[in-house]
């Protein structure tokens, strides 16, 4: 018996058939189209005798190398713990604890115990943060805009008990509606600063009444980003402009009533700076010979600047261009300069501030100024 069709089935099979061998063709010829891609690196940074990478699968990997890291005061972390995680989506430090925060709000730990006991026991965390160097501090971000802090009270030695016990701690827990966090601390005191989901900005300095401080929340005001160090407080509004707050005695200077069409802030030691919308600098310095060459005139001749970063009190500005090179300006090893500026299509440089630094590439592949460094030797 014969099966009859019409044509207007018959042409609906052809076209289904010819769309099934087209599939066939495809997956033959390319199997990396069906095949599910490799991490590759995210983020990372760099602690004592290794870098520590992110990948975008959630896990950590961990590249060591007993020239990373020197001369860092950081005690030895146990990365071999961190190689167990899953599911990350940031990593933060302090001197002896590695964190990790994980896609379900909950916190990774791996080092001292009664610091991993705490942040263990963290949830609903959104942003982790960490302090490093003579301070030793870890602190998250709730999706409630609440702060959990714990680590060896920086501010307690500026309260006039001088107990260890600190109100700082319980100020900066007592924050609310936060976007972002920062705390600055140094030799000459420091503080706390908050920018809240409003666009109000909470600083305060630390065992010193500061009148510079007052009138931030002035009616009208909206900040949208804010960053510090131990020594000064900026904070950038919506409409391009900034104010700032700083210690004269350390050259920081009034910038607010000229500095405009901003897009990005930062501070250093005894330093700010912003970058216009048009990919250029301003900056803030007196005439020290101290400075950092950061504010030479090749910094000032930069132009198509998309971003940079600037970690507080680093003195070590990174400048990504928007072709995807970079720039490096550094208070003491600038001759690593010529190196990374063959770099191309870099999404983000880490350093251990010695003169080392390892580049990511937007496609997750690494370059580094480390001769030698075996990139691929990636645990």
């Amino acid at each position: 018996m014969m099966i009859s069709m019409s044509p207007n089935r018959m042409k609906c099979l052809k076209r289904s058939l010819a769309w099934l061998i087209s599939v066939v063709v495809l997956l033959a010829l390319c199997p990396s189209a069906y095949a599910e891609n490799d991490p590759v690196v995210l983020d990372g940074f760099i602690t004592q005798g290794a870098a520590v990478f992110l990948m975008t699968d959630g896990t950590v990997r961990v590249l060591e190398d007993e020239r990373l890291g020197e001369g860092l005061i950081y005690d030895e972390l146990p990365l071999e713990e961190c190689l167990n995680w899953t599911g990350i989506t940031q990593l933060a430090h302090c001197n002896d604890v590695i964190v990790g925060l994980r896609s379900d709000g909950t916190v990774a730990a791996a080092g001292r115990e009664d610091f991993v006991s705490t942040v263990s026991s963290w949830d609903h965390i959104v942003r982790l943060y960490g302090i490093t160097g003579d301070y030793n501090v870890l602190a998250g971000l709730r999706d409630d805009g609440r702060v959990v802090i714990t680590g060896v009270d920086p501010f307690a030695t500026w309260d006039e008990d001088e107990d260890d016990d600190s109100e700082y701690f319980e100020a900066i827990e007592s924050l609310q509606d936060v976007s972002k966090l920062l705390i600055g601390v140094c030799p000459a005191g420091g503080y706390y600063a908050a920018l809240h989901q409003d666009g109000t900005v909470s600083p305060s300095w630390v065992y010193e009444d500061r009148d510079d401080l007052k009138g931030w929340s002035r009616d009208g005001d909206h900040f949208i980003d804010l960053d510090s160090s131990g020594w000064g407080i900026i904070a950038l509004r919506d409409d391009g402009t900034c104010a700032v707050s700083g210690t004269d005695a350390y050259g920081y200077r009034e910038i607010t009533d000229t500095w405009t069409d901003l897009k990005q802030v930062a501070c250093g030691d005894t330093f700010a700076i912003g970058l216009r919308n048009d990919g250029t600098f301003v900056t803030s310095r007196d005439d020290q010979e101290e400075w950092p060459d950061a504010f030479s005139e090749e910094f000032a001749s930069l132009r198509d600047v998309d971003h940079f970063e600037m970690p507080g009190a680093s003195n070590c500005i990174t400048v990504y261009h928007i072709d995807g090179s970079v720039d490096l300006f550094y208070t003491a090893y600038d001759s690593g300069n010529e190196v990374l500026r063959s770099w191309t299509d870099i999404a983000k440089v880490l350093t251990d501030y010695s003169g080392v630094f390892i580049g990511i590439k937007t496609d997750g592949s690494l370059v580094s100024t480390l001769e030698g460094l075996q990139l691929d030797a990636i645990s």
